[in-house]
């Protein structure tokens, strides 16, 4: 019996169509218009990076009814189960020919995208849950912090800043392994840098969506810190009663410091807006104003949140206006607990293989006055975020420079 198939007839000689042909055609019309509906839709809602209903809805639709019209096609042959010759021998003249070539890539295009969509669902049922990792192969997606690249990193957080919501952004966190299931960033998990002065350091996510962006367009989507030193340096403010705005240690930063980052790190560091006091000696918050950053110490507040006015004497309670006012608690160092009144083991850092004292940003405007030269806060050797305050020009021991960034 012959069972070649004949691949050369043209549509002039007036084929007559059977019915489970157009039937497949309109089941796979009813796919491509589900599938390129849904993500034009996400597009124009800057949902791209969402698995929304719709896409989820559209997907299945869209494989189920390819598929069905596969069925369709291959019961309308002659000889059905021999249909693997036409996946195998191809006639480039015939118009059959190439729409089995268009499907091999649109039906294993839409199981993917599928699959992408339904992640959340599959990686929660356990007999299904090792596609998890095929998934994330297709969507870009890595197990943690460090498998990914910077330009990589640089994609998520422009997909978390154009969230529409926060809770948006942190369902894009989460996407990406950036949050784990509660929504809470890992720790430890960094992102091995390597310095131009030799050194290694990690930078650790301590913030989504957390500082504003210079050029006024929003907040960056994602705030790194390095977890130990990278340089050893006085803070030196000239005159010695300035505030943070006068500090070498500043200049320095968004110029020696920055230099410091490899290259594919530097180019896609974003410039923020960092409150400081930029007055020394002070007694209310009016010393505090804005500054923009590149490379920045914490402050604080950043570290450990807020304080209560009467967490200071009387005549102090000021204090509290003034460090509250330099800005919020990262995420991270609130999950931490990080505290303003112990030691914080979270908070050690080290200098080569030492742990050592480190600066914060925070001016200490009650010892400037009292002591009559720029007095700065820094993070103890124990972790202890409040008591380390020392000499701007000359600490009382070397302190060590561990910056944040925004990308």
């Amino acid at each position: 019996m012959d069972i070649a198939m004949n691949f050369t007839l043209g549509l002039s000689q007036g084929i007559a169509w059977p019915w489970p042909i157009a039937v497949y055609l309109f089941l796979a019309g009813i796919s491509g218009g589900a599938v390129a509906v849904a993500l034009m839709l996400n597009r124009y809602r800057n949902q791209v990076a969402e698995n929304t209903p719709v896409l989820k809805a559209a997907t299945l639709v869209g494989f189920v009814t390819i598929v069905l019209g596969m069925i369709c096609l291959v019961a309308d042959l002659t000889n059905p189960l021999v249909f693997w010759r036409i996946l195998i021998y191809y006639n480039l003249t015939s118009v059959m020919s190439l729409g089995v070539i268009a499907l091999l890539f649109y039906i294993p295009l839409v199981f993917v995208l599928m699959l992408v969509a339904f992640r959340k669902e599959v990686k929660g049922c356990g007999a299904l849950a090792w596609l998890d990792g095929i998934i994330g192969a297709f969507d870009g997606i890595r197990g943690a912090l460090d498998d990914y690249t910077w330009d990589q990193l640089q994609e998520i957080s422009l997909k978390i800043k154009a969230a529409e919501t926060r809770s948006e952004a942190r369902e894009i966190a989460k996407r990406y392994h950036l949050l784990d299931d509660n929504g809470h960033i890992p720790y430890p998990c960094t992102k091995r840098v390597k310095l131009t002065n030799g050194l290694e350091v990690g930078a650790q996510l301590v913030g989504i969506r957390h500082d504003e962006l210079l050029d006024g367009t929003g907040k960056a989507g994602l705030t790194f810190m390095f977890d130990a030193g990278f340089a050893e340096r006085n803070a030196a403010a000239e005159p010695p009663s300035a505030g943070w705005a006068d500090c070498e240690l500043r200049e320095w930063l968004n110029g020696d410091g920055l230099k410091l980052l490899p290259n594919e790190l530097r180019a896609l560091i974003k410039g923020v807006k960092k409150v400081s006091n930029n007055v020394g000696t002070a007694n209310s918050a009016s010393c505090l104003s804005e500054l923009p950053a590149t490379l920045w110490l914490p402050a604080m507040v950043e570290l450990c949140g807020t304080q209560p006015p009467d967490s200071f004497t009387e005549d102090y309670h000021y204090l509290a206006d003034i460090y509250n006012g330099e800005g919020k608690e990262y995420q991270l160092f609130r999950e931490l607990k990080v505290s303003p009144y112990s030691t914080n083991e979270t908070m050690v850092r080290q200098w080569k293989g030492k742990d050592t004292c480190w600066w914060e940003r925070t001016v200490s405007p009650d010892t400037s006055e009292s002591e009559g030269t720029l007095y700065m806060n820094r993070v103890g050797h124990d972790g202890d975020v409040f008591t380390y305050a020392t000499p701007a020009e000359k600490p009382n021991k070397l302190t060590c420079v561990i910056p944040g960034f925004c990308i």
